[in-house]
């Protein structure tokens, strides 16, 4: 048993890649796999970071709101001002099989280095890429 008056900091967990709209017939969900890492991680107790990139658009402005929303840290999404948000089609096929359609030229295709990525990496615990 940990003593009371110790504290563990929660780990800074980084999902670095895509993030995007899954869009379905039915509506839309968010998607990309760090993305959905990164989720995942601050729902057992992570502070998550996303590292990624938006367009300059409504789905992208829909996503940083959801993203806030679910508690996860967009200080490192960038905003992209000529790719649009990334997104993948999907639909489900005979038998439930789904078949993708990933919208290329995507802003997440194109994040960008800044100063402040190398000291969230040394800081980081876990990285999904």
């Amino acid at each position: 048993m940990v003593a009371p008056h110790i504290r563990h900091a929660r780990p800074v967990v980084v999902g670095f890649g895509e993030v995007l709209w899954d869009v379905f017939h039915t509506g839309r969900r968010l998607g990309g796999s760090p993305a959905n890492f990164s989720w995942h991680a601050r729902q057992l107790g992570a502070r998550s970071i996303v590292v990624s990139r938006v367009g300059r658009d409504p789905a992208g402005r829909d996503l940083l709101v959801d993203l806030r929303r679910r508690g996860l840290a967009t200080d490192h999404i960038s905003r992209d001002p000529d790719r649009p948000t990334g997104a993948v089609s999907i639909c489900l096929m005979a038998a439930g099989i789904p078949r993708f359609t990933i919208h290329k030229q995507s802003a997440w295709d194109t994040i960008p280095w800044s100063s402040t990525l190398g000291p969230l990496a040394s800081s980081a615990a876990s990285v999904c890429f």
